[in-house]
């Protein structure tokens, strides 16, 4: 009755402050903002990953 759900992609987690993209963490190393999650859908290779 109810299909299942899959997440393809990858979760990363970005700065709204400087616009960066991080593996993990809390905070930004760059400017201390706290980092959100964001999936990207399908691994996109034009969205460069810092670690």
């Amino acid at each position: 009755m109810t299909n299942t759900f899959q997440d393809v992609g990858k979760w990363v987690h970005y700065c709204p402050g400087c616009h960066t993209n991080h593996t993990t963490g809390k905070e930004c190393p760059m400017c201390g903002t706290p980092l959100k999650k964001k999936l990207l859908k399908g691994q996109s290779p034009s969205i460069p990953v810092n670690e």
